[in-house]
């Protein structure tokens, strides 16, 4: 991801003003909230990942809680023609019998979309990556 500008505010925190992604692959939108030490406030925040995997990771870090995970996908994955988020149940790796490594995303209303170029091909292998279902 680039990014635009910098925000500095007067407490010294530092934010993006803009994130430009050039992509048309799905990306994620995360909100969480982090405990930064025991006995502190929890801070609620989003983050956005490119990778399932690298949610996988921020998600085992004991002090992060998902509050919802969306997944943004380009029209010709999610059929709408237009990039769109939805709510993710489960994120999957999968191996093809084609022999091609991609991700299914299920969505919370049960609908999946997948990144692999064959559809059509057999899931040979499935890797769960992330499971949120009180999104």
């Amino acid at each position: 991801m680039a990014a635009g500008g910098l925000l500095n505010t007067a407490d010294g925190s530092v934010y993006w003003d803009q994130v430009h992604m050039p992509s048309t692959r799905p990306w994620l939108h995360v909100e969480y909230e982090a405990r930064p030490n025991d006995g502190e406030d929890f801070l609620k925040s989003v983050i956005f990942f490119t990778h399932p995997e690298h949610l996988k990771a921020f998600v085992a870090l004991r002090s992060i809680t998902v509050i919802r995970a969306q997944v943004a996908t380009p029209g010709f994955i999610n059929g709408a023609g237009v990039w769109q988020f939805d709510l993710i149940q489960s994120i999957w790796r999968v191996k093809t019998s084609a022999g091609e490594s991609c991700h299914d995303y299920v969505l919370q209303n049960g609908t999946r979309y997948s990144s692999c170029q064959d559809n059509s091909a057999e899931m040979t292998q499935r890797e769960l990556l992330f499971s949120h279902p009180c999104n």
